[in-house]
């Protein structure tokens, strides 16, 4: 199957795709236009574009919520990389709305964070979605 490859040179996963999205419509994008084209553009399919429209629309309209609920968790959160941020709103909505196990939240998306994360906080990536509620 073809599908839109990213900079990495793969096919998105449902959570990068979400994550995208979700980056897209936090600079000021709109969520349905933004979703729907890259969903189109990529290869996902059944579950995976499920997924993927259940954590984008479910960030969004738990923002609120998911920051309240990260705030003391984290030092500065306005000085974390976008995508970092986004990660970890993504990963908290899936524990705390999802019922994904701890485990599998914090490790999908801390190995996806891994390379593009600021040095230096590698503990704060990790401690973080593992202190969620």
């Amino acid at each position: 199957m073809a599908g839109e490859v990213n900079a990495v040179g793969t096919v998105p996963s449902a959570r990068q795709l979400a994550l995208d999205v979700l980056l897209r419509v936090l600079h000021g994008g709109y969520l349905a236009p933004a979703l729907s084209a890259a969903l189109d553009k990529a290869d996902l399919e059944g579950h995976e574009r499920s997924l993927a429209t259940d954590l984008t629309y479910g960030v969004v309209r738990h923002l609120p919520q998911l920051d309240h609920a990260l705030a003391p968790l984290l030092k500065a959160p306005e000085k974390l990389p976008p995508q970092v941020l986004g990660a970890l709103r993504l990963g908290a909505y899936e524990l705390l709305h999802r019922g994904t196990p701890r485990y599998a939240a914090v490790n999908a998306w801390v190995a996806r964070q891994e390379p593009r994360a600021a040095p230096g906080r590698p503990g704060q990536r990790r401690a973080a979605p593992r202190r969620a509620p």
